[in-house]
């Protein structure tokens, strides 16, 4: 079976798996680095935006892609950014004004909204040298991102209550989280690669 054959349901399936077993790696790691501050700091800017996702995303599109590996530092760098972001409006904004209540809904929608465009506008790098229309993975990424974001906070909402049960709540908010936004551009990436460019300086086909 080559790879253009499975492009489509195939992709997306493999692809929304990829990225909630990444973000379910990254958790791990979080965990694990809670007693240590600022290593739990990096690990968690950087596995929210889907690092863990990347190297598994990668392994998806080294069949679709040359040089799929780029996929994952491309990642990496904007996470860590876009980490800084959410971090800030968590962290930072309250403490700089001097206040201790929760950053209003607001101010965390968008800050994952830029960091989700940050990340897609990284990724969208690698996409263009390959396939067409690539800069609609940029908003998609971004939307993803902020639409899987609510969405788990809503169902955590409803279903858990935070003050019993803080660590359920922080697996069930992500793995929703992260199917939505594996699923909807794990879309986004199956229609692009339907119209791949052709490669000028390779014209072997993609190695299986």
């Amino acid at each position: 079976m080559d790879a253009t054959s499975e492009i489509g349901p195939r992709l997306w399936l493999w692809w929304t798996l990829a990225t909630v077993a990444g973000w379910a790696v990254g958790e791990f790691f979080f965990r694990a680095s809670g007693e240590f501050v600022w290593a739990a700091i990096l690990f968690r800017g950087a596995h929210v935006l889907g690092v863990g996702g990347a190297v598994l995303q990668a392994l998806v599109l080294r069949r679709h892609l040359p040089r799929a590996a780029w996929w994952v530092l491309a990642t990496g760098v904007a996470a860590v950014l876009g980490g800084i972001a959410v971090l800030a409006a968590i962290v930072d904004v309250p403490y700089l004004t001097r206040g201790f209540e929760v950053p209003s809904i607001a101010l965390i929608l968008l800050s994952v909204l830029a960091s989700g465009l940050l990340v897609g506008a990284f990724q969208w790098l690698i996409l263009r040298r390959h396939v067409a229309r690539a800069g609609w993975w940029v908003p998609a990424s971004g939307l993803s991102l902020t639409l899987g974001w609510l969405v788990g906070a809503v169902v955590v909402e409803i279903a858990l209550d935070p003050r019993y049960h803080p660590a359920a709540v922080d697996l069930i908010a992500g793995l929703v989280s992260a199917t939505i936004y594996g699923a909807l551009t794990g879309h986004t990436l199956s229609r692009l690669l339907q119209s791949r460019k052709p490669n000028p300086h390779n014209t072997q086909p993609v190695p299986h």
